[in-house]
């Protein structure tokens, strides 16, 4: 809830941030009232096409779901977490206390397939639907095609 403080500086109470800003601010004294990530177990983000985009260059849209798969694979490798953290910590500008609880979530919201769980994809439409951006349920079908994710072989 944003107030005043006594010298007429606007403050909050509570923020909602998202990881790594959450765990930054934790160590700067704040209070961590709740770590979604332990509730809501869903991907870190996701491949959007549209149906016609699917139907008339199956090809392309391959080559980039075999690119992000690849990509989630070499940064889940414990071979290659030294250059991810690295990576995190310039990116985000954390030092490597931070870095390394931030890296471990990544790794696990990383799909390796190409696919996500349906219990995932149902609880995100569900929390659309609590937040009012979109009416009702829909079939998890209906916003997820892994047709074909299911067809790529990965090495």
């Amino acid at each position: 809830m944003p107030g005043r403080d006594d010298s007429g500086g606007v403050f909050a109470d509570a923020a909602f941030l998202p990881a790594p800003y959450d765990m930054r601010m934790a160590r700067e004294g704040f209070t961590l009232l709740l770590d979604v990530g332990t509730l809501y177990q869903l991907p870190f983000g996701g491949i959007s096409a549209t149906p016609a985009k699917i139907r008339d260059k199956p090809g392309e849209v391959e080559r980039v779901i075999r690119a992000v798969v690849q990509a989630g694979r070499l940064i889940a490798d414990p071979k290659n977490s030294e250059d991810a953290m690295g990576y995190i910590m310039r990116l985000f500008k954390l030092d490597r206390t931070l870095a390394d609880p931030f890296y471990r979530r990544l790794v696990g919201s990383l799909s390796l397939n190409g696919m996500v769980e349906t219990d995932k994809i149902r609880l995100a439409i569900e929390s659309a639907v609590e937040r009012g951006v979109i009416e009702k349920p829909v079939d998890p079908a209906m916003v997820a095609d892994f047709s074909i994710a299911r067809r790529i072989e990965y090495k």
